[in-house]
């Protein structure tokens, strides 16, 4: 038997500064900050723009309603 698992010490992986830096999931991480950045930005200039069409349509449908009572009599 194995007195590995009864051991008190915890593991502890080391990371050199090379293989930090060739590590893929570091460099992914840091690469999609700024997508992530890019895409909170349009994704609150659609959000606008969407605001402001539906606004848009709620006028336009109140002329047409108003157009329609207006012509029924």
């Amino acid at each position: 038997m194995s007195n590995e698992s009864n051991s008190d010490e915890i593991p502890v992986n080391v990371v050199s500064k090379n293989e930090e830096e060739n590590n893929p999931s570091t460099i992914e991480s840091k690469s999609l900050e700024s997508p992530i950045d890019e895409l909170t930005t349009q994704l609150e200039l659609e959000k606008q723009r969407s605001s402001e069409y539906e606004e848009k349509l709620k006028l336009v449908l109140a002329d047409f309603q108003n157009l329609s009572r207006k012509t029924q009599t």
